[in-house]
């Protein structure tokens, strides 16, 4: 996907994926990383403004559901929930 990343030189034969997502994405959460580690943030600071595990594990356990019943003949998933409001578990029916 040349969106998210393009590894092709430019015309003058130098790097040009800078303005690509997938490198901006890459270069964010270092940035962010480094961040957190000198104490600057802590990382939920980032949560809405990066794709944190907060914000994506709901989409995970969706996504993992969806691959679990394609692998079971298409079976239903249960997605079982936690007091915390995030899934805890999956139960193929």
């Amino acid at each position: 996907n040349p969106l998210f990343m393009k590894y092709g030189p430019d015309a003058q034969g130098n790097f040009s994926g800078q303005q690509c997502y997938g490198y901006r994405s890459i270069s964010d959460f270092i940035d962010a990383a480094i961040s957190v580690e000198k104490g600057e943030t802590r990382a939920s600071d980032w949560n809405l403004k990066l794709a944190t595990i907060h914000d994506t594990f709901l989409v995970t356990a969706i996504l993992q559901a969806g691959r679990m019943s394609l692998d079971n003949d298409s079976a239903g998933i249960t997605i079982k929930y936690g007091s915390d409001g995030l899934p805890s578990s999956l139960i193929v029916r």
